[in-house]
């Protein structure tokens, strides 16, 4: 069995968190430690150590963060986050950040394509983070309009030149 490695954090507050998470690690036989960063709005914890990135799913390009969402949700769940209005955010190895540049690649080279041909595209897969972060990005641009239609598993992006007023 692997030892459970303490989450970071000086506040007493978070006792619980640590305990979950820690007993989690724990029966999953994770070697890996939680740093947590606090503010008002969100708890970020970011997992690191030799087995974080089995949190991971596929290799590249391809890789899915399924695993850190499904993590992310009991968390949230399990410490009753929404009471508080703290959103809790779940990483790995700073996965997200490297994503996001990923993200705000792909957003520009389909609002490159969405305004060059006038058409409309409708981008299926992504998970809320993806698609927040392609929603953020093209809404920096002008000439571009995002919506996102359908419910869970199946809501997709759609992204469209906007129509002259």
């Amino acid at each position: 069995m692997t030892e459970k490695n303490p989450i970071s954090s000086e506040t007493e507050e978070y006792g619980p968190v640590r305990t979950f998470l820690a007993e989690l690690a724990g029966k999953l036989h994770l070697n890996v430690s939680f740093e947590l960063e606090v503010d008002e709005r969100f708890l970020r914890i970011n997992v690191t150590g030799p087995d974080a990135d089995d949190l991971l799913v596929g290799k590249g390009a391809a890789v899915r963060s399924d695993v850190i969402e499904a993590l992310q949700l009991l968390t949230s769940r399990s410490i009753g986050a929404g009471e508080s209005n703290q959103i809790v955010v779940i990483d790995a190895n700073r996965y997200r950040e490297s994503r996001l540049e990923l993200l705000e690649r792909t957003a520009n080279r389909i609002g490159d394509f969405v305004q060059s041909n006038q058409q409309r595209m409708t981008v299926y897969g992504m998970n809320s983070f993806d698609r927040r972060a392609i929603h953020l990005q093209l809404a920096q641009r002008g000439g571009i309009v995002t919506d996102s239609e359908g419910y869970g598993t199946l809501r997709c992006l759609v992204v469209k030149g906007e129509t002259p007023s």
